[in-house]
């Protein structure tokens, strides 16, 4: 993580990193798919008694318990990896630290944004489903299973997949950050591209290497990012991203 001297120690931490952020995502992405699946099945019965706009309607009552998951998930990743960070540089610091506090500000903050996204895109793709099985001419049970078809089962687990892996590597990456900052000390940070053949984005090849000052972004394809994940981003640099930060002390 810090001051590593060449391109296989910075791959050793990269594997550490992300070996690191498996168990969270993976625990996250279950309990998103649960929520999401049970979600569509749901939309599908109440599609049966009032319509699509009961269905829409529906979504709203999920964001409650999918916020509390998300929340919970996002806060314990950035407290581990900002003690991580700390623990590596200095043990007692590690022990002394806490990032309590730091870590529920970001997970309420990018945990809330999170959520109205997913309902935002699970309406979009309820009305999506109903309004074309509508114009096939389908009826209410061939619509209520093709809702499910469409939006739940692997579908939903996929999706929870997508949003956990992205959310937890981000969370991971701040909490990283916000330790380093907490040193208040000068310091410089490098972009380590996850070297993929035919996965990682050219563009984060291309930004591979690059060393930029502690309260600079990187450049990444055009856009400032704090680091890699950074929830600011745009969904083209951000989503299922695996590049990671060093730091040069």
């Amino acid at each position: 993580m810090f001051n590593l001297p060449n391109d296989k120690a910075k791959q050793r931490f990269q594997e550490a990193f992300l070996r690191i952020e498996f168990a969270f995502d993976k625990a996250l992405a279950y309990r998103l798919g649960v929520d999401l699946d049970k979600l569509s099945r749901q939309a599908a019965e109440v599609y049966e008694r009032g319509g699509l706009i009961a269905a829409l309607d529906l979504v709203s009552r999920f964001e409650e318990p999918i916020q509390v998951h998300l929340v919970d998930h996002l806060t314990q990743t950035y407290i581990r990896f900002a003690d991580e960070t700390i623990g590596t540089l200095d043990p007692a610091l590690g022990r002394s630290a806490n990032f309590t506090i730091a870590a529920q500000r970001y997970a309420r903050t990018y945990g809330a944004a999170k959520v109205k996204n997913i309902s935002d895109t699970t309406r979009h793709q309820i009305q999506h489903v109903v309004e074309h099985a509508l114009a096939e001419g389908l009826s209410v049970p061939d619509i209520q299973w093709r809702i499910v078809e469409k939006t739940g089962g692997q579908i939903a687990r996929s999706r929870a997949r997508t949003i956990a892996q992205t959310e937890v590597h981000a969370a991971a990456s701040a909490g990283s950050q916000t330790a380093i900052e907490s040193l208040q000390r000068p310091y410089r940070k490098e972009w380590i591209a996850a070297v993929q053949p035919g996965r990682t984005r050219p563009w984060h090849l291309v930004a591979n290497g690059q060393v930029v000052d502690g309260n600079e972004q990187f450049l990444v394809d055009g856009e400032g990012l704090r680091y890699p994940g950074d929830p600011m981003g745009s969904a083209r640099n951000i989503i299922n991203c695996r590049c990671v930060n060093a730091y040069l002390i």
